[in-house]
């Protein structure tokens, strides 16, 4: 048996579904006329994550419907780590269907029951369907609501302070840098460990620093930047932070 991602128990565990719905067969989902809805036509370079399926197991992957070009669902780890890529056959009126070519691997990810407990399941070349994990389904489909900040109980100053003067000031962090060729801090650890940022749709969130993380330091200066905060439909939000750098010598 071919496995996706750790394993492919077909185990339910504590979870009960009181109803079962079959994927379609192979002959339902190839069509005279090739694939249904193979193609996107969002061409933006942004990432366009429509569908989520987030694992009713902790620490076990979740899949994602990617429409930012041609769409693919993608498989992801706790971590956000991209595992596999299937590439998106056909919607169904109870399943999205995908393949992965590599290990010709057929996937049936449930859309039926949105919002609660669904079994997905997968299928080898000459076999039938296989039921595998179960899934809580998602559409992040037109969601304009960027990620928030709110209270952390945690560090409750730094949240006081950036919410009164609209930026994190990491001036007293750190001393100096006294090391050959200087380069600045990644300020993304200390914005997430401060600041309770949260997402209506996403989990796993994308932190983008500039400037970047690594830039060389020539000389002391106050430093004004930003860290954008990226869910998966491209909502934005942008925290500014300050600092003096120092240099030892």
């Amino acid at each position: 048996m071919l496995v996706l991602f750790d394993s492919c128990s077909t185990e339910d565990g504590p979870t009960s579904i009181e109803t079962e719905i079959m994927p379609m067969e192979l002959s339902e989902i190839y069509t005279p006329n090739g694939i249904v809805g193979s193609s996107s036509l969002n061409k933006n370079s942004n990432p366009n994550i429509t569908k989520v399926w987030n694992t009713t197991d902790y620490g076990e992957s979740r899949f994602l419907l990617d429409e930012t070009n041609v769409k693919t669902i993608r498989e992801r780890d706790v971590l956000n780590n991209e595992i596999f890529t299937f590439r998106f056959l056909r919607e169904g009126p109870n399943f999205i269907y995908g393949i992965d070519d590599s290990r010709e691997l057929y996937i049936a990810l449930p859309i039926w029951n949105a919002g609660k407990n669904a079994h997905a399941y997968f299928r080898e070349p000459g076999s039938s369907w296989v039921q595998w994990r179960i899934f809580k389904y998602s559409s992040c489909i037109n969601d304009t609501t960027k990620p928030t900040i709110a209270s952390n109980p945690d560090a409750p100053l730094w949240y006081e302070q950036y919410r009164r003067d609209g930026f994190i000031n990491f001036s007293n962090m750190i001393l100096c840098l006294g090391e050959e060729n200087p380069k600045l801090l990644d300020y993304i650890p200390a914005t997430r460990a401060y600041l309770n940022i949260t997402d209506n749709c996403d989990q796993d969130l994308t932190f983008i620093q500039t400037p970047a993380p690594g830039t060389i330091i020539t000389q002391s200066q106050h430093l004004t930047g930003q860290i954008r905060v990226i869910d998966d439909n491209s909502n934005e939000l942008i925290v500014r932070f300050y600092d003096y750098i120092r240099l030892c010598n």
